[in-house]
Formats: structure tokens, sequence, C-alpha cells
């Protein structure tokens, strides 16, 4: 039976490391890619009641991921490794991978900030990425 419905639970990012992907862990979130496109104004003075409107470019696709940190003495650390990257100053080539197989290809350098926190809560850092040019959305293919 395929599924018709998707959990985000197992989603994945990932950054491409010489020729294999590598997992960084303990993500918390991921946020909406590209968003709603500029609208470029039609009116003229032919309108009467309404303002008129094409689609034009989309926002810069941006991302703001939250992660749960990982003990940075730990070899799996994930604040390790993005402050190794943020350090490197360079691009990096990550996929988003979704349950339902969707994928999402980017370049990024990568920045990232410690977050605030309150009493009873785990610490958290967000990576901030800003693709250097259009994702590449793939879809898994059909089966018939």
């Amino acid at each position: 039976m395929t599924e018709t419905y998707f959990s985000a639970q197992t989603t994945k990012l990932e950054y491409k490391e010489g020729s294999s992907w590598e997992q960084l862990k303990a993500v918390t979130s991921i946020p909406e890619i590209g968003g709603s496109p500029d609208e470029i104004s039609t009116d003229s003075l032919d309108n009467e009641k309404y303002h008129t409107s094409i689609n034009g470019l989309m926002p810069v696709v941006r991302f703001d991921i939250p992660f749960n940190l990982i003990n940075p003495t730990l070899a799996e650390s994930n604040i390790a490794k993005v402050h190794e990257m943020q350090e490197a100053g360079t691009e990096y080539e990550f996929r988003i991978t979704y349950a339902s197989g969707i994928t999402v290809e980017f370049k990024s350098k990568v920045k990232y900030s410690y977050d605030a926190r309150n009493v009873n809560e785990l610490e958290k850092f967000t990576m901030h990425l800003s693709a250097v040019e259009e994702p590449t959305i793939t879809l898994p293919s059909a089966s018939l």
C-alpha cells in the first residue's frame, strides 16, 4: 500500500563532504522554501475597481534552520561541524530530503547564531543559509 500522507519526522538535512552526503543531526524544523512571488502591478487608467498584477520573482531563498545542540566535544557534534563550515568561509552543497522522497538541493555559505535559552530548555543554535542560486527541487518518480 502506498502512503498518502507523510510525517515530517524523517526529514533530514545533509551537506556534501567529498562525493558523499553527511547528515547534520538534531534539526528541529525546516523553513518554507520559496514563498509568495513578488507582484508586478499592471494597473492602468482602465482599471475601475481593482488593482491588477502578474507574478514576478520569488524572494531569495533563505534558510534559518534551528538545531538542538549536540555536545561540542563529541565527534558527531552538529555545532562543531557548523562552526567549522562557517570558519572555512566557502560554499557548501546542501540537500534537504523529506519523508515523501522530495529533495531540495542548493549551495550556500554558512553562518550560525547561538540562541538565547531559558530555564529547563535544551541549548540550541540556528544555522543561517542563503542559496547562491535557485534551489533544485526533485520529486520522486511516480510508480504506475
